[in-house]
């Protein structure tokens, strides 16, 4: 969990990592990952990073394709509109742009936590595909519009202009690679780029702030739109350490017929044994945990205690005990004898 030592928010973002079924490797058998007989042979569930990253990974790679095979901007493949090497840049706003909030993550052991947006445990959500780019009647996102390796020299300011024919949930999300700090640097970011997004007279700030972020150098926006509205992204360079800089845009609009976002609701987290909003239940559990281990333990360090010198240490314990017996002879010995002293 973030934030950083600068104070950036870090994840960027969440991915599943729990209980993924994954290969498992079996050289010597020939089709290993198909079912045989009704068991899965050749697969295995697993948890952690290694599953987390592969499907942040894996979606870098769909993205990639998606732009290769020319389905930008109509969601349908055209090879006319290939764009085989988009930037490192554009796919990670393509995918923060998409990410979806959620209410709470598992920690394991029956222990979960509630979650808020833009915090260092979720920050701009979990990743969803699905809400990144348009595909033609199978995504969420009703359009897609993207900018890449646009130049941007110290103090410009560039604006694009979006208008819907219907009402809309407009995300705009910019990313760009900043240069490397100095070691031990408190305030990181060298070139500073300010995103904004004005409605009317509303004017609307990213990252759930109501200012601009100086700190991060990713910043999204998400919000409501009416039909007709006018919609201005500015993307300003305010503060710049070089006289120029190149970042990505991703913008999309999700209309109102869209499938829901099934984490929005989803509050399955409060049937698991830690449940944030009952704090009794989770005193009695945070007592009994303790006390039924070590009780446990205890009752094992006894049988230890009582087995070990006369299952593995006969023979030694029976010498401990014939030199100590000897030792006792001999000190009585002395102690009745008469002593001359000459």
């Amino acid at each position: 969990m973030g934030p950083t030592k600068d104070g950036r928010t870090k994840p960027d973002l969440l991915a599943p990592g729990m209980s993924l079924l994954s290969a498992g490797s079996v050289p010597s058998r020939t089709g290993e990952c198909d079912s045989t007989n009704g068991q899965t042979a050749g697969v295995v569930r697993k948890q952690g990073t290694s599953m987390s990253a592969a499907v942040v990974s894996g979606t870098a790679a769909l993205i990639r394709q998606y732009f290769d095979l020319g389905f930008y901007p109509t969601g349908i493949a055209t090879p006319q509109n290939s764009m085989p090497n988009i930037s490192a840049s554009l796919v990670k706003a393509i995918i923060l742009n998409g990410a979806q909030f959620l209410t709470a993550v598992d920690n394991g052991s029956c222990m979960t936590s509630t979650v808020s947006p833009y915090d260092s445990i979720q920050n701009m959500g979990r990743i969803s595909l699905t809400d990144c780019l348009y595909l033609k009647d199978k995504s969420n996102a009703a359009w897609a519009q993207v900018h890449d390796r646009i130049r941007i020299l110290n103090g410009e300011t560039q604006t694009y202009s979006i208008q819907n024919e219907m009402d809309m949930e407009v995300r705009v999300t910019v990313v760009w690679n900043d240069e490397s700090s100095p070691s031990g640097c408190q305030r990181c970011l060298l070139n500073d780029l300010d995103l904004v997004v004005s409605v009317g007279d509303k004017t609307f700030f990213p990252n759930g702030n109501t200012v601009a972020d100086g700190i991060n150098n990713a910043e999204r926006i998400i919000l409501s739109v009416k039909a007709k509205e006018k919609v201005l992204v500015k993307v300003s360079a305010t503060n710049f350490a070089s006289p120029y800089s190149h970042y990505a845009l991703a913008i999309t609009g999700h209309s109102s017929s869209s499938p829901e976002n099934v984490f929005s609701k989803d509050d399955s987290y409060k049937s698991l044994c830690f449940v944030k909003n009952s704090p009794v239940l989770n005193t009695a559990i945070v007592i009994a945990i303790p006390a039924v281990v070590g009780t446990i333990l205890g009752v094992l360090f006894m049988l230890a205690y009582r087995t070990i010198p006369k299952k593995y240490g006969t023979r030694r314990w029976q010498e401990h005990q014939s030199a100590s017996q000897a030792s006792e002879i001999h000190y009585q010995q002395l102690c009745t004898s008469d002593i001359s002293v000459a």
